[in-house]
């Protein structure tokens, strides 16, 4: 078992679970499916929530990205080596090396992604104020907050 399978048993992670816990009782409540709909309700949801209450909604939100990140990970990387028989329907068929293909190209890009979600999960920590688009490693790393 690696130090990733107890991702969820980090001190801070458990704190940000433990103070975001309606989020996760609220997401089994079925959200409205109109779009225009949904976004009042998540503002509505939002403007009810204190400073703090925003902070670890925000915050969860970036670790479980990394995480499915991370599950991507390693299920590409389990699949990499296992291939099915030969699949063949009229519109589409997959051979041994297509397979092989697509798990390398699914794990290379979960594996770009990782930096990617380590930077929001830090601009978000931090609260650095930063757009996700501007949260580039050079950015976040040298900011006024961080840089020292």
């Amino acid at each position: 078992m690696s130090k990733l399978d107890n991702f969820w048993q980090i001190p801070f992670f458990e704190l940000v679970i433990g103070n975001a816990q309606y989020v996760i009782t609220d997401s089994t409540q079925k959200p409205p499916s109109d779009r225009k709909e949904l976004v009042e309700w998540r503002k509505g949801t939002r403007v009810r929530m204190s400073a703090a209450e925003r902070y670890y909604v925000d915050v969860f939100y970036r670790v479980v990205n990394l995480n499915h990140v991370l599950d991507r990970l390693k299920q590409a990387r389990y699949l990499i080596a296992r291939s099915p028989g030969p699949y063949r329907n009229r519109a589409f068929s997959i051979n041994r090396n297509d397979w092989s293909d697509y798990h390398f190209y699914v794990y290379t890009t979960s594996l770009a992604s990782v930096l990617d979600c380590a930077l929001l999960i830090t601009a978000e920590v931090f609260k650095l104020g930063l757009p996700p688009r501007h949260c580039t490693f050079d950015i976040v790393t040298q900011h006024d907050w961080l840089a020292g």
